[in-house]
């Protein structure tokens, strides 16, 4: 695998930092693609030696195939009805989607207000907004998208206002949640993102991230999309 300093000069994502070690896979690392395509073109994956970051390494290439990743998204496609996939409880035996589960262990340790208002960042098809319309059916709900291709259906959850696409900065209001389900990973600036997210919330507002943990799942350094790949301790870092 080619080095970083064989391609010119690269930082880090996240801090800037010009100490990137590639990391060696004997004949190359087989891409996917986060909606579960198979992907021709190889990441790859380096590590900042500064703030410990393993990361892909953004050029004009990684960008320019990442436009067409997202070009051509389909996300849950392997579903009838395009819906996100459920976990199996182990002692029950019953699938639970996964966004309902997450927020159910949110529920059980936030006391949330009966009412509030709640922003989705990378909302997608709805599947975050639709476990929380169910969950808290007197919150005003609102999506964010840059990449949406059916905004109606989004729409079309209960409890949604109003759909946002663009940028961040086109969002006016605060709101007393803010999640981002499997976004930060892609965000290509993620402080810029905390940051932008962080202007939206409510003084007392939550917000909600969830993302990959790599040294359970290896396999995320496949997907090329996926351009950051967090420990608790990178992603701690990025919030201080």
């Amino acid at each position: 695998m080619t080095t970083a300093s064989d391609r010119g000069p690269a930082v880090c994502h996240l801090c800037s930092g010009s100490d990137l070690q590639a990391l060696a896979v004997p004949g190359g690392l087989p891409a996917v693609t986060s909606d579960c395509r198979p992907w021709p073109k190889q990441p790859e994956v380096v590590l900042c030696r500064r703030c410990g970051l393993a990361q892909k390494r953004i050029d004009a290439g990684w960008r320019s195939e990442a436009g067409r990743v997202y070009a051509s998204y389909s996300l849950y496609h392997q579903t009838a009805d395009g819906t996100e996939q459920v976990i199996f409880d182990q002692a029950t035996g019953k699938g639970v989607p996964r966004s309902e589960l997450m927020f159910r262990a949110l529920l059980e340790r936030f006391a949330l207000a009966e009412r509030g208002r709640m922003l989705d960042l990378g909302c997608g098809t709805g599947p975050t907004l639709r476990a929380f319309s169910k969950l808290m059916q007197g919150w005003e709900l609102n999506g964010f998208d840059p990449h949406l291709t059916d905004s109606e259906r989004v729409r079309q959850i209960r409890g949604v206002k109003r759909v946002y696409e663009g940028s961040l900065e086109q969002i006016d209001g605060s709101f007393e949640l803010v999640s981002a389900v499997h976004v930060l990973e892609h965000v290509t600036e993620p402080l810029a993102f905390l940051r932008g997210a962080r202007r939206l919330m409510h003084r007392d507002g939550l917000f909600l991230v969830q993302v990959p943990y790599f040294p359970d799942t290896p396999f995320d350094f496949a997907i090329f999309d996926h351009c950051s790949h967090f420990t608790v301790r990178g992603i701690e870092r990025l919030f201080r």
